[in-house]
């Protein structure tokens, strides 16, 4: 988000998503690249379970372990 309802998208964002967000109100700007945009992985413990799930993206090296 840049601010309020402002959304700035990745050049490869979803066409259909940008116009479904449009309709919700939101003003919707596509990238000229997206050298200006971070990157993201995760690992996530269920609470209950202990089960472990990750994720990650095309920016970071496509890898998710544990240990």
């Amino acid at each position: 988000m840049d601010e309020g309802e402002k959304i700035k998208v990745e050049p490869q964002f979803p066409l259909h998503i940008a116009q479904e967000l449009e309709r919700r109100g939101h003003e919707v700007e596509i990238a000229l690249d997206n050298t200006s945009f971070g990157r993201g992985q995760i690992i996530w413990r269920d609470a209950n379970t202990g089960v472990l799930a990750g994720g990650t993206e095309f920016r970071t090296d496509g890898v998710v372990a544990v240990w």
